[in-house]
């Protein structure tokens, strides 16, 4: 019995590898049409990949985790595809200011600000991730975006119209937190964009209203996307 199940386990992860590796190569295919078009993006993109050509961000993240005593497997990114469509969906101008909460490796940071053209702050309290952003972002001499080693749950937000969070393994406190900055700091229109779960789930009264919730492509399947504003501030 041992046997046949630790023989399904290893199938299941084996399934898991082959789709995560064909969700990549169709996203690969997809941005040569669409996005690598544009030399601007192309270029940062390329450069890292060559920065994590020996140590991938998933790795990167692992030993920064492991070293914080957190959980080794919580990193992911959003699929540039998807967010895309999603930014595109929401309204994206070159006039907001983007704010990626939990940027990782930046590359979505890169992408909305060479493709989409707005402003962009990406945070992660990972110094690897924000060393290595930094690095693309002076190479390449890019403007008007910004980089944060620093814990968001604490951050000013009153410069941002759009809040982006795929947080889904994050810890409720982590969230309460980041709820109470955001009712202290946001702007009553800024847009907050959240992967899997809507603000208010974590409060006992309605403080965000759910503007639209859209249904999004990530490599572990489809998610529901919340995109809310402010209520009312205290």
């Amino acid at each position: 019995m041992k046997i046949v199940q630790k023989t399904y386990q290893w199938f299941r992860l084996f399934i898991l590898a082959v789709w995560v590796q064909l969700f990549n190569f169709l996203e690969f295919v997809q941005l040569c049409f669409l996005y690598y078009p544009f030399s601007s993006f192309f270029k940062v993109d390329l450069y890292l990949t060559f920065l994590y050509l020996w140590k991938s961000p998933f790795k990167v993240a692992k030993v920064f985790a492991l070293k914080q005593g957190e959980d080794p497997y919580a990193y992911g990114e959003t699929a540039l595809i998807s967010l895309g469509a999603l930014l595109k969906k929401i309204g994206i101008s070159k006039e907001d200011c983007f704010f990626e909460l939990g940027c990782g490796s930046a590359r979505s940071c890169f992408f909305v600000r060479q493709i989409l053209g707005c402003r962009v702050v990406g945070v992660d309290w990972n110094p690897c991730f924000i060393e290595k952003a930094k690095k693309a972002k002076e190479t390449f001499e890019i403007e008007k975006i910004k980089f944060l080693v620093s814990d968001f749950s604490f951050l000013d937000f009153s410069d941002a119209t759009i809040v982006y969070l795929y947080g889904t393994c994050l810890d409720a406190k982590t969230i309460n937190r980041l709820i109470t900055s955001l009712r202290n700091s946001v702007k009553k229109d800024c847009k907050i964009v959240t992967v899997s779960f809507a603000l208010n789930h974590y409060l006992n009264e309605e403080v965000f209203e759910v503007e639209e919730i859209y249904s999004v492509g990530f490599v572990w399947g489809k998610a529901e996307v919340f995109v809310q504003t402010l209520k009312q501030k205290n």
